[in-house]
């Protein structure tokens, strides 16, 4: 049992700014995903849960904005946006979820054949998900 995540390094966040975080996800054999901003920029209640399989929004949290665009193929762009309620430093944040509605950053159970497919992580200022721009 434990929270199963991938985040980013702390990413300079300042108040008031609105920021879209996006990524491309894809069903293989785990149905839920989770995107959040950190607690220590945006509050505890900065993310929203996707179903993959359906390419459908779930649960949003307070202040957040969520859409899961086609990309073909079976693939979605997952877009949470929200605006930073401090100046500070804090990571981005894709984690599994066991359903629509779990909790923020749920802890659970997981078993090694549970997977997603996810690419071209992205975090942005501004309301819309501008297209990929790979870095290194």
């Amino acid at each position: 049992t434990n929270i199963h995540s991938v985040a980013s390094a702390n990413i300079s966040f300042v108040s008031g700014t609105t920021y879209t975080f996006s990524v491309y996800g894809k069903y293989e054999t785990a149905q839920f995903v989770q995107l959040l901003f950190g607690s220590t920029a945006f509050g505890s209640t900065a993310y929203a849960n996707f179903d993959l399989q359906n390419g459908t929004v779930q649960t949003v949290g307070a202040g957040v904005t969520a859409r899961a665009v086609p990309a073909g193929n079976g693939w979605y762009r997952l877009i949470i946006t929200a605006p930073a309620t401090a100046t500070a430093a804090a990571a981005v944040g894709i984690y599994g979820c066991t359903a629509g509605n779990s909790a923020r950053a749920q802890s659970y159970l997981g078993a090694v054949a549970n997977t997603r497919l996810l690419t071209d992580i992205q975090v942005e200022t501004g309301v819309n998900a501008n297209a990929y721009v790979p870095t290194l």
